[in-house]
């Protein structure tokens, strides 16, 4: 019975953008876009060459090992988000607002006594953010083409009503909005919006509305060990525990205000999902000073192996503009609830660094990170599914892509000015919709900095534009989405 649940979960879980649910779960988990402190951010998170700030250790480890003193650190964020939806020519604009705290870290540097060879040891502890999933979203138009429930009718074609999926059609037949057709048998199914003969002149004309809010983060505890050379190699490596927790709330509406359809007058759909879990990573990283002002970096990334938890729920409340013969014309259908785990191996990433010092006045730095979200895997669903489907519909969904990081830095005294620059290139393969949904991220900051305290501000702007499809169908009309994502961060440093 699970494995039928599962099914279900994966179809249509989260307003399916197009995808099914297995796809945007490997997609949602495996794409990053790390927090950290204010310097970090500021800079544009390009750090892989140059270390001694605690985020930079989700990216190259090697980083720990340019720490010269002891020093504690902590950044609270507060981030604004702002998605523009566009649909059937309407357009709508909604807001997020939220307080994180992207990182904090300690880290315990050793003097081994050595004037050469290898000079100190760092260990470090703490949390960087890695994902943030808060985001409220409306989408709103008036659809004269399809509606959500011939989704609903077409999927149950070929089925009698008993084995209709009780998280989706069953709750359209349960509340009449879809049902079999007449002298067609038990099998074939169509909806309230089809045509009535003469008791209605137009199937579509509702409007269909959109809201989605999600909340929950994904965040990196890190345990790290790193060491220096002769101040010319660093070395590092991290183990990594990731923590989970994803909460989505999707609320389908279509409704006839001007009584175009006729005995229709709107529905609900809504779906509840919350997902949570703990993964496994493991990361290590050098970095080399072929020259004083020349620093080269590489690091690779683990896949992380997740052990996830989905809770879903799912109800339909229906209304019509005559009463049935019970004298009814409002009905309502709830699924049961599902709980199921399974598990999620990440793609493995490798990123390359580049940073110059031009003297004690100023640095500029390069990442580049590779990553291919094609093989992403779900697995070892807890009754022994495994996946097949989805696992080749993300191969087929998604493609290899390059992150690109720069930033840098210009030093007046205890001063310093920072931004910074990010191109994180589309996940989708070129088959997609898509294939062009990159994301851009433009930053600054300025940093105050005495001997045994700092503290660092810094802004980042994000900006991303993609399709989103509300329910799969062969002709339905995308919502073009704009979000541009706000983030001010300030961190207090200590050294001792």
């Amino acid at each position: 019975m699970k494995r039928i649940y599962l099914a279900i979960i994966i179809t249509v879980a989260s307003g399916v953008s197009g995808f099914a649910q297995g796809e945007l779960d490997a997609l949602r988990y495996s794409q990053n876009f790390n927090g950290g402190s204010a310097r970090f951010t500021g800079m544009g998170g390009a750090f892989g060459a140059l270390g001694g700030d605690f985020s930079a250790l989700s990216v190259n480890p090697a980083g720990l090992g340019v720490f010269r003193s002891s020093e504690f650190s902590i950044t609270p964020s507060i981030r604004y988000d702002m998605v523009q939806t566009n649909f059937t020519g309407n357009v709508n604009n909604e807001f997020n607002y939220n307080f994180n705290l992207d990182q904090a870290g300690f880290v315990s540097s050793f003097d081994l006594g050595n004037s050469e060879g290898w000079t100190n040891i760092n260990i470090a502890i703490g949390y960087n953010r890695i994902n943030n999933f808060n985001r409220n979203m409306i989408i709103e138009g008036v659809n004269n083409s399809n509606s959500m429930l011939d989704y609903f009718a077409n999927s149950s074609d070929g089925k009698l009503p008993e084995e209709l999926n009780s998280f989706i059609e069953f709750l359209a037949y349960d509340t009449w909005l879809i049902d079999t057709v007449t002298n067609m048998g038990f099998s074939n199914y169509e909806t309230i919006l089809s045509n009535y003969g003469d008791e209605t002149n137009s199937t579509y004309g509702q409007v269909q509305q959109r809201t989605l809010r999600s909340t929950g983060t994904l965040g990196e505890y890190l345990f790290s060990i790193g060491a220096n050379y002769g101040n010319s190699l660093y070395i590092g490596a991290s183990f990594g525990i990731q923590k989970l927790n994803y909460y989505e709330k999707n609320e389908h509406i279509e409704y006839d205000p001007d009584d175009h359809i006729y005995d229709f007058n709107s529905f609900t759909y809504y779906q509840d999902l919350h997902t949570r879990g703990r993964g496994y990573t493991f990361k290590m990283g050098a970095i080399f000073k072929p020259v004083q002002m020349l620093r080269l970096g590489v690091a690779f990334h683990l896949p992380t192996f997740f052990k996830l938890e989905d809770e879903y729920y799912s109800y339909i409340d229906a209304s019509f503009d005559n009463v049935d013969a019970d004298g009814v014309k409002d009905y309502s259908s709830d699924s049961p609830d599902l709980f199921y785990q399974y598990e999620l191996t990440t793609p493995f990433k490798a990123v390359g660094s580049v940073a110059y010092q031009f003297g004690k006045r100023a640095l500029l730095s390069i990442d580049y990170e590779f990553v291919d979200y094609s093989v992403a895997r779900l697995r070892k669903g807890e009754d022994g599914y495994n996946f097949n489907d989805e696992n080749n519909a993300i191969e087929d969904a998604y493609r290899k892509t390059g992150n690109f990081r720069a930033g840098g830095e210009y030093r007046l005294g205890a001063i310093s000015l920072r931004g910074g620059y990010a191109f994180y290139g589309s996940p989708y393969a070129e088959s997609e919709a898509n294939k062009d949904a990159s994301y851009s991220l433009i930053s600054a900051g300025i940093g105050f900095s005495q001997k045994k305290f700092y503290m660092d501000l810094g802004y980042s702007h994000m900006m991303h534009e993609e399709q989103y499809f509300m329910y799969p169908s062969a002709n339905v009309a995308p919502s073009v989405n704009e979000s541009n994502t706000n983030k001010f961060l300030a961190t207090f440093g200590f050294k001792f």
